[in-house]
C-alpha cells in the first residue's frame, strides 16, 4: 500500500510540475510564497549568519520548465531551509517545488573562487530538495546538504545566567553511486571505505597534497580523479 500511495504522490508531483510549465511558460516572473520587507537584522539575539553565502550573490535560477531569471540576488538561509531573492528593501522566499537549478558563477562574483550550483532530483530521496553540487560525474555524483541549527550555551555572570545564542553552520557529505545515496564523512578512511582503491586514493591525496577533505574543491578533485579510473 505504502508504494502504491508513493507512487501515486509522484504521479501528482509530475502532474503539478508539468501543468505548471504549460502555464508559466507564458509568464517570466518569479513564483513565489510571499514578499517580506528586507531587515539587515532579522536575528537579533543569535550571532553569526544562517546564510550559506557571506552576502547576496548573483545567480541564475531555472525553471522546471527550462526558464531562466538571471543576474538575480539569491542566498540559501540554512535555518529557514529555504532560498531567498532580495531586490532592493524586499525579499521573496522561493517555491522550491517549481525549480530545478541555481546556479552560482563565479565570474559574476568577485568574492567567489569557484562556481556553485545547487539542483534537486538528484536523487529519488532528493524529490524537490536542493542540494549543493559538488561533483557530478558519469559514475558518481558528490553533493552538499548544507542546514543551520541554533547552539545555546549560558554563563554565570555576576552570580545571573545568560544565554547565548548562535548559529551553527552544517555541511553534510552525500554520495551518489551505483543508484545508491549514502552519508559520506570528509575523512581519508571513510572516502577510501566509499570509493575503494585505498592505496591509489593515498598516493593522489599524497602527490596532490590534499590534507582536509571538508575543503569542497579537494573533495571535488577526488572524485574527478577516481571517475577517471
Amino acid at each position: 500500500m505504502a508504494i502504491v500511495n508513493q507512487s501515486r504522490s509522484y504521479l501528482v508531483l509530475t502532474f503539478i510540475c508539468v501543468t505548471f510549465g504549460f502555464l508559466a511558460a507564458q509568464n517570466d516572473t518569479l513564483f513565489f510564497t510571499h514578499s517580506s520587507v528586507w531587515e539587515e537584522d532579522r536575528y537579533p539575539n543569535v550571532q553569526g549568519s544562517p546564510y550559506f553565502f557571506e552576502e547576496f550573490v548573483v545567480a541564475t535560477i531555472t525553471r522546471r520548465d527550462g526558464f531562466a531569471f538571471t543576474d538575480m540576488m539569491v542566498n540559501l538561509n540554512g535555518y529557514e531551509k529555504a532560498f531567498e531573492v532580495r531586490e532592493e528593501d524586499r525579499y521573496i522566499t522561493l517555491e522550491d517545488l517549481w525549480y530545478r537549478k541555481i546556479e552560482v558563477r563565479a565570474d559574476k562574483n568577485p568574492s567567489l573562487e569557484n562556481d556553485v550550483i545547487f539542483m534537486q532530483d538528484l536523487h529519488p530521496s532528493y524529490k524537490a530538495k536542493f542540494s549543493e553540487v559538488i561533483y557530478k560525474g558519469k559514475n558518481l555524483t558528490l553533493i552538499n546538504d548544507f542546514h543551520v541549527e541554533i547552539s545555546e550555551k549560558t554563563v554565570q555572570n555576576v552570580g545571573k545566567a545568560e544565554t547565548f545564542e548562535r548559529f551553527i553552520k552544517i555541511n553534510t557529505y552525500r554520495l551518489i553511486k551505483d543508484g545508491k545515496i549514502s552519508l559520506l564523512r570528509p575523512k581519508k578512511d571513510a572516502f577510501a571505505n566509499a570509493l575503494g582503491k585505498e592505496k591509489e586514493l593515498s598516493k593522489f591525496l599524497k602527490a596532490n597534497k590534499i590534507k582536509k577533505l571538508t575543503d569542497k574543491e579537494n573533495a571535488r578533485k577526488v572524485m574527478e580523479w577516481y571517475d577517471t579510473l
